[in-house]
């Protein structure tokens, strides 16, 4: 804890990260893993709701899941709002850290981690990808990471080292889609995949609501064909360049 608002003012040198790791049946050895990473609500039900149905689609196919727990051991309930690179950072770090655990303890493939944000997560997803993350953790790097509706504010100042995938609607109330469209293909390892009159939450199976003013609605297509991707993705090991759509 380093003294954020959203902490109270705490600060705390060291600490623990919590997270949930799921193992596929029947397979003892280490794996493909996922690393599953919440919004800026945290943990809420529809979050846990969306880990456990995409956990099981990636666990039926061979993967590793870990659900990540950024706010809870740190006391935070919310960073909703702006963009908020502060905690985008602050969890670039607890994505390596769970990087570095999950090859040490020997239940992930060194060369295929991966990571799938969503909204702030997303913007954590694609932080996770800069030259200066993968600089500064030189013992271990992500193969790709997949960020779903994240902002995109200010990353055309960034180079990439690792491939990211970025799913957002034009409809898209909390971040603005322009600024994920406007990096596709820089450094030709981001692609940005566009769904037409989607809001944000196209991943959740719940009715429309509003929350911190935003529409969030499902939207089965965008929903469907977001996670195809990434499992075509992931399984044929195009973790070199991007494509662009």
């Amino acid at each position: 804890m380093n003294g954020a608002p959203e902490e109270g003012r705490k600060v705390q040198k060291t600490g623990n990260l919590r997270g949930e790791y799921s193992h596929p049946k029947r397979v003892t050895g280490p794996v493909p893993i996922v690393i599953l990473m919440h919004g800026c609500s945290g943990l809420t039900k529809p979050v846990l709701d969306w880990a456990k149905e995409k956990g099981r689609m990636l666990l039926d196919n061979g993967m590793g899941v870990l659900v990540l727990d950024s706010f809870g051991p740190r006391q935070v309930n919310k960073t909703c709002g702006p963009p908020n690179y502060h905690w985008g950072w602050r969890r670039v770090e607890d994505a390596y850290s769970a990087l570095a655990w999950l090859i040490d303890t020997k239940r992930a493939l060194p060369d295929k981690v991966f990571v799938i944000g969503r909204s702030n997560g997303g913007t954590t997803a694609i932080m996770i990808a800069t030259k200066s993350a993968v600089a500064g953790h030189q013992e271990y790097k992500f193969a790709r990471t997949f960020a779903i509706s994240p902002a995109c504010n200010e990353m055309e100042k960034f180079d990439f080292a690792i491939p990211v995938t970025i799913f957002i609607g034009d409809k898209d109330m909390a971040n603005d889609f322009k600024l994920c469209t406007a990096i596709d293909g820089k450094d030709s390892l981001i692609k940005t995949v566009l769904f037409k009159g989607v809001h944000h939450g196209f991943e959740d199976r719940a009715p429309p609501y509003v929350f911190n003013g935003w529409r969030m609605e499902h939207n089965p297509k965008a929903d469907k064909e977001s996670m195809d991707e990434i499992l075509r993705v992931i399984q044929s090991g195009d973790t070199k360049r991007a494509s662009h759509q």
